[in-house]
C-alpha cells in the first residue's frame, strides 16, 4: 500500500494508524504473501485494519498497530 497524498492538491492529513508523515509514494504496508492478483480491498471504519482477498481466494487482514498481516 502506497501513499497517494499530494501536498500541492490535498489538505495536510492528520496522523493515521499507518503513519504520521506520508509523502506521495511512501510505502505504508507490504505483505510477504504470494497470492497473485488482489481482487478486493477494504479498510475498517477506524482505519487500523486493512483486509484484502487474493486471486487464490485467501482473505488477509493487516493490523497497522502490529505492523503485520
Amino acid at each position: 500500500v502506497f501513499s497517494g497524498y499530494v501536498k500541492e492538491i490535498d489538505d495536510k492529513p492528520s496522523p493515521t494508524h499507518w503513519g504520521t508523515k506520508i509523502p506521495f509514494g511512501e510505502l505504508l504496508f507490504q505483505s510477504g504473501e504470494k497470492g497473485g492478483w488482489v481482487h478486493g480491498v477494504a479498510f475498517s471504519p477506524s482505519g487500523r485494519y486493512l483486509a484484502w482477498v487474493d486471486h487464490n481466494s485467501c482473505v488477509s487482514v493487516a493490523d497497522s498497530a502490529e505492523d503485520k498481516a
